[in-house]
């Protein structure tokens, strides 16, 4: 279970921010703070603002066909006559 990020909105607690393990299903579920126990909202983390794609791509980088620049195995069977998908 992923760890998720909480912040306590109790002015007294010294508990501002923690983390609780929470299945996927129930993140957005308010979750009670350990130290005061009031309920606490999760915090929005940006932690893929930093992820991008560059360059030509998987696709044009040859996963759309043979990687060797021969035929694929589909155009081979279909060139010998075969039905590739039967």
């Amino acid at each position: 279970m992923p760890d998720y990020r909480y912040a306590c909105t109790n002015e007294e607690c010294d508990a501002r921010e923690f983390t609780a393990k929470k299945s996927m299903d129930e993140y957005q579920d308010p979750t009670p703070c350990p130290k005061c126990g009031t309920m606490c909202e999760r915090l929005k983390t940006d932690f893929c603002k930093n992820f991008r794609l560059k360059g030509a791509g998987w696709y044009s980088s040859g996963y759309n066909g043979a990687s060797n620049g021969g035929a694929s195995w589909a155009a081979e069977q279909r060139k010998a006559g075969k039905d590739p998908f039967k």
